[in-house]
């Protein structure tokens, strides 16, 4: 992502100037590894400039957008180091979502969240956010991360910025 992503991030908002996109990132990938670690830096330093201009708003999930889902469910702070470590917690509740085996292990619902099928199915999405889960999700996530900031904490908590999505869309003016 860090050399083809700028590449297209320019590409989108040359041909579309009000655009504005927005990324996410799973960061266990990124903070597990050294290498990751550089290719970020090198990302955030190629599209400085859109998001200077907040044309291009990154949203990181630590560890992943698993977390994110987990958020709707649950208001847990707990340092997860995986996706894995999440959807152990996060399939007691998503299960029911989907047509799979009872049994499931944690490891293959992981796994499944990510197929083709289950990508391109909106009916999960809808349960997700029903009942108000996407604005408890939303709360949820933006306290935390004000509470981790505020304690200097951010890099001790699971967290994600994948709100700043839904307040951008919800805002007065889209």
């Amino acid at each position: 992502y860090h050399k083809k992503f700028p590449k297209w991030i320019t590409t989108i908002l040359t041909k579309n100037s009000d655009a504005k996109i927005f990324c996410l990132l799973d960061f266990d990938t990124i903070y597990n590894n050294e290498q990751n670690k550089i290719n970020y830096t090198e990302f955030q330093e190629a599209i400085f400039e859109y998001i200077e201009k907040e044309t291009v708003v990154l949203c990181p999930s630590m560890p992943c957008v698993e977390y994110w889902f987990l958020l709707h469910f649950e208001n847990t702070t707990e340092l997860f180091k995986t996706n894995k470590a999440v959807v152990v917690p996060l399939l007691n509740y998503m299960k029911e979502y989907f047509s799979v085996n009872p049994n499931i292990s944690a490891s293959e619902f992981a796994d499944k969240l990510k197929k083709e099928e289950f990508l391109e199915d909106q009916s999960w999405v809808e349960k997700l956010c029903s009942d108000d889960k996407l604005e408890l999700a939303i709360t949820r996530a933006k306290e935390n991360i004000e509470n981790a900031v505020k304690n200097n904490n951010l890099e001790k908590v699971s967290y994600s910025y994948i709100y700043k999505l839904f307040d951008e869309y919800n805002s007065p003016k889209n």
